[in-house]
């Protein structure tokens, strides 16, 4: 009888009902907060240690310093969906990792919009077809994806007067897929 007692009393105490609350399950968004306070702490050396391992560890990394970026960036250029503000010096690791004969990774295509214009200019000149995810480029990205390839206007929403005039000159039969 005493046995029982005790199993009784441990199963009652293994389910919660022995007087101990439940431990809270955290939300996702909990846990990712606690990842972030957690990696953000650690020292810079950890840090690039870290990312150099798993790449995409960098996420949880708030505000991580240039040589972090640069190490996520080295292992695997599609870190560049986890840095916030890119520098310029990762704008452009970024174009020569992610273009390339195959074109270009749609991670470069989600981030081409905020890289500053000389970094666009510089993309468009490599793969002018990533102009179509460049919201309102300028005139000087336009014409240097036009220069590149007269077809990349019909890429562009809104092109410039200047740019289709460059695209017809450079190639007549753009003329009839332009809109």
């Amino acid at each position: 009888m005493k046995n029982i007692f005790i199993l009784l009393a441990a199963i009652l105490f293994l389910n919660g009902c022995g007087g101990a609350e439940k431990q809270k399950e955290l939300s996702y968004k909990e846990k990712y907060a606690l990842q972030q306070k957690k990696y953000s702490s650690l020292s810079q050396d950890k840090q690039i240690e870290l990312v150099k391992k798993d790449w995409w560890m960098i996420q949880y990394i708030i505000n991580p310093s240039l040589p972090v970026q640069k190490a996520a960036m080295e292992k695997n250029p599609k870190a560049l969906q986890y840095i916030e503000h890119p520098p310029k010096e990762i704008q452009q690791l970024s174009i020569d990792k992610l273009i390339g004969y195959n074109g270009f990774d749609l991670v470069l295509a989600k981030k081409i919009s905020k890289f500053d214009e000389d970094m666009q200019i510089k993309a468009v000149t490599k793969a002018p077809q990533i102009i179509k995810y460049i919201y309102q480029p300028s005139i000087k990205v336009q014409l240097a994806a036009v220069r590149k390839n007269p077809y990349a206007i019909c890429s562009i929403k809104n092109p410039s007067k200047e740019a289709v005039d460059l695209a017809v000159k450079l190639n007549p039969r753009v003329k009839q897929y332009i809109k």
